[in-house]
């Protein structure tokens, strides 16, 4: 049975498509790998930027803190340096901190 040039044509098309889908599936598949590794780093390039922005911070802080302690500048009108700001500050939530405890006994014993 002789079934003509259309049919080996359509036999031809038919492989030419399955050739093409698993190349196109491939490429996909390809494609979905390099999107994911892209996000990852994407990711992680985020990340350093980050550490870099609070790197930079602490760097200008310790600078600036060391002005202030050589006495080339004031950390604010209040505190001579962010030492002592912290300090102060410390300090203050110390004391809020024992006067709710002196709250808090005198609730429980009432």
């Amino acid at each position: 049975m002789n079934r003509g040039p259309s049919f080996v044509r359509l036999i031809r098309y038919e492989a030419v498509e399955a050739d093409l889908n698993r190349e196109v599936m491939q490429r996909r598949s390809v494609t979905d790998e390099l999107l994911e590794e892209t996000e990852s780093l994407q990711s992680r390039a985020d990340e350093i930027e980050l550490k870099v922005i609070a790197t930079e911070s602490l760097v200008e802080r310790g600078e600036r803190e060391c002005q202030c302690l050589d006495g080339r500048s004031r950390f604010s009108d209040e505190h001579p340096t962010l030492s002592a700001a912290y300090t102060a500050k410390i300090r203050e939530l110390e004391k809020t901190c024992q006067a709710l405890k002196l709250q808090q006994k005198d609730v429980s014993n009432s």
